[in-house]
């Protein structure tokens, strides 16, 4: 049985192994770049996607993010799309290709990350395609989503890995500078990373290497270079400083656990749909079911991979050290596997499954990097170890080709493939509902009507498209996301947000008092000041779709006083 596994993979191997790697690298590329501009014609331009393209108008407007305007995340995820909109235009389709393209690039690069560890094309290959489809850019809004912190920790791998074959100083000062450029995006996620790679590079040079003093040099080299981004980042935004600090680490953490459910409980409704397709495929022979059975169990598996893969890659590890690897490899994989451990963390702060991918895309690509490099060593004993691995080897295909068929769910599932679009000069909104599609249409039909560009409007659903970036209109308050006060709701900041309205003469709101998580996190339970304050200050005009739009009165009621406005 191994043997014929083994005899496949080389089969495999030995066709891919004669194709030049750069026609294999365009191939790939030209494929994640289709896969992704299908992907995001699939995902509804709203939630983290909305605030992705309303954000950065902000900036453009000379607005601070902290101090202006809501941002949990670093300065990097609102000045990249603003550096875009001024270079290219404003244009939510232009921001969501180039970000697509961004993502290909990256994947691309990860192919010759993997020919330089693995030597070979076929490894590659697959080293590629886990990277793609494992990592946030298929796990987390699409690869339309701004993952450039990724690219920038993939650069950093690359380079530690070059300084263990070398010893070459620069390349650790390049691993650690890539680390801290990637800190510009992302903090948690990175800081995981950067977590076990400090730990890989004193397991390599102490415990591997037995050189203690070159061990504390490479250190102090590798976080001077991952200190000069963030430390120039903290010089040019010294003024909000302080804010942007307690934002990024302290109140994100905080706004994230608030939406915490119970580990499984996306899996709830998994057996009922399961069993209504499988009964519908018996019962009445409908063979198209099949497909969607098969994109359910796809989905069930990786998700509970998500979850359960760190654990099977220590039994891995411990398994991988046992065949004594030489010292090289154990420390490459050694990068991977601490990269995927120290992330974990992460993903059990947040009930969002997606957000295990920052750990389960390395340690993927540490069980491919160990698995190949047992099938290389052709002068080994073929012992158990080694059957054990090779089959884990299997494991990881078919851990890719589930993935590759739940990142498509959406396009496989036949419910959601009547996508309806409006067109606007500032991009696309789809939709897979008509009653929404419509009452979008309405609803910026009568802010283009009903307001010039640059007057101030407001949206209260965290879901909704995109309207401020879309039609010119600008934000009053704080929050382009109402998902703070949702989550954790503050008598404070609700009338503030009211007096933001008040004075920037607000003139239509688009809103729906029914946005939000549990029943405790509905707008008109959690936002009860602005719920009122709304309803006797605005004229309501109608409901189009799921929106109801409510327009400016001539005085505002403030308690009991009347306030005139011009």
């Amino acid at each position: 049985m191994m043997v014929k596994v083994k005899k496949i993979w080389n089969s495999i191997f030995n066709f891919i192994n004669k194709t030049n790697p750069f026609f294999i690298a365009l191939i790939l590329f030209l494929f994640f770049i289709v896969s992704g501009i299908v992907a995001m014609k699939f995902i509804v331009l709203g939630a983290d996607m909305g605030e992705l393209c309303n954000n950065p108008l902000r900036v453009l407007t000379g607005e601070l993010p902290y101090r202006d305007f809501w941002l949990l995340f670093s300065p990097g995820e609102v000045y990249v799309p603003a550096l875009i909109y001024k270079i290219f235009g404003i244009n939510t389709d232009i921001l969501i290709n180039t970000f697509i393209i961004i993502s290909a690039l990256t994947a691309v690069f990860s192919f010759y990350v993997g020919k330089y560890l693995l030597k070979t094309n076929a490894a590659a290959f697959i080293f590629s395609l886990l990277f793609y489809f494992l990592s946030v850019i298929s796990r987390y809004e699409g690869p339309g989503y701004n993952h450039l912190y990724l690219t920038f920790l993939l650069l950093s791998f690359f380079f530690i890995t070059k300084h263990f074959n070398t010893n070459n100083l620069n390349h650790l000062f390049f691993a650690g500078l890539f680390a801290g450029i990637a800190f510009f995006f992302r903090v948690y996620e990175v800081g995981g990373a950067i977590l076990g790679f400090t730990a890989a590079l004193i397991i390599h040079n102490y415990f591997i290497k037995n050189e203690l003093r070159i061990s504390l040099k490479n250190l102090i080299i590798f976080i001077l270079g991952i200190m000069v981004i963030p430390a120039l980042t903290l010089l040019i935004f010294y003024n909000i400083a302080p804010k942007m600090l307690s934002e990024i680490v302290f109140e994100s953490v905080k706004n994230g656990t608030s939406m915490n459910l119970p580990m499984f409980a996306y899996l709830q409704d998994f057996k009922p749909e399961f069993m209504a397709d499988w009964n519908g495929l018996v019962e009445q022979g409908k063979i198209v079911l099949i497909l969607k059975l098969l994109v359910k169990l796809s989905w069930l598996i990786c998700a509970i991979l998500q979850i359960i893969l760190v654990w099977i890659g220590v039994l891995f590890l411990f398994l991988y050290i046992k065949t004594k690897p030489d010292k090289m490899e154990l420390s490459i994989t050694l990068i991977l596997f601490l990269w995927s451990l120290f992330s974990y963390p992460k993903g059990l702060g947040r009930s969002s499954l997606s957000h295990f991918a920052p750990s389960t895309c390395p340690m993927a690509l540490f069980i491919c990097f160990a698995t190949i490099n047992v099938l290389r060593k052709k002068n080994i004993s073929f012992g158990k170890l080694e059957k054990i691995i090779t089959m884990s080897g299997t494991i990881v295909i078919i851990i890719l080709l589930f993935s590759i068929m739940s990142s498509y769910s959406k396009q496989l599932n036949l419910r959601d493939k009547y996508i309806y679009t409006i067109p606007t000069e500032r991009g696309t909104i789809r939709h897979k509902e008509k009653i929404y599609i419509d009452g979008i249409d309405s609803a910026l039909k009568i802010i283009y009507r009903q307001t010039k560009p640059d007057d101030y409007i407001f949206v209260t659903p965290w879901d909704a498209p995109p309207f401020y970036v879309l039609t010119g209109r600008r934000n009053p308050t704080y929050y382009d996301s109402m998902n703070d006060l949702l989550v954790r709701p503050s008598d404070e900041k609700q009338r503030q947000l009211c007096k933001d309205l008040i004075e920037h003469n607000t003139k239509l709101i688009i809103h729906d008092p029914n946005t939000g998580y549990e029943p405790e996190q509905r707008f008109y339970v959690a936002c009860k000041i602005i719920q009122e304050f709304i309803v006797k200050n605005y004229t309501f005009k109608g409901v189009y779709g799921k929106y109801l739009i409510y327009e400016k009165k001539d005085s505002l009621i403030i308690g009991d006083k009347i306030y005139r406005l011009n």
